[in-house]
């Protein structure tokens, strides 16, 4: 009987090692899939601004319904907030948005810079110079992108495994 319980919480603390090791790993494998989605939405913001003659918050909205993961509830905030709201400069939208989506989206403090850095730039220069600054983004966001992927492929089979031993260690020690 003490037995029976005894493997019945080495499996249950086992179990959850493991899952603590799966799951440092498809959070990390969300962040770079985070981040090519983000990519995506920069670089068709971009070509949008360049080749549109659409008002930003129909652009946005347009981008809002496009398959781009956690981004696309960014996108759709913009979208909403810009056409609701009176007086509502793209600058306040979206710092507002990055605070509110951020964690949703997994944003590190250094991508979180780069597009607070884009958010106090645009919609306050000319088309030309909007571009530019998507593109600086855009450079930035794939610089992360293949940072993150890098950390991804170098850690990956580091946490899952460390996780299971660490519950090996943690039944051992206990029984």
């Amino acid at each position: 009987m003490v037995s029976a319980i005894r493997l019945m919480g080495a499996g249950c603390i086992l179990f959850a090692c493991a899952m603590l090791g799966y799951l440092t790993v498809r959070r990390m494998r969300q962040r770079v899939k985070t981040l090519a989605y983000l990519e995506q939405f920069l670089t068709t913001l971009s070509d949008e601004i360049n080749f549109s003659l659409e008002p930003l918050p129909n652009i946005l909205a347009s981008l809002a319904e496009e398959e781009l993961g956690e981004v696309r509830v960014f996108a759709a905030y913009l979208a909403h907030e810009l056409k609701n709201r009176d007086n509502a400069t793209l600058r306040e939208v979206w710092l507002a948005g990055l605070d509110k989506y951020r964690r949703q989206m997994g944003l590190s403090d250094t991508t979180m810079r780069i597009l607070q850095s884009l958010g106090k730039k645009l919609g306050t220069m000319s088309r030309e110079i909007e571009i530019g600054n998507l593109s600086i983004a855009i450079a930035g966001v794939q610089e992360e992108a293949k940072r993150a992927q890098a950390l991804c492929d170098k850690n990956s089979k580091m946490y899952q495994s460390l996780s299971i031993l660490s519950g090996v260690l943690l039944v051992i020690v206990l029984i």
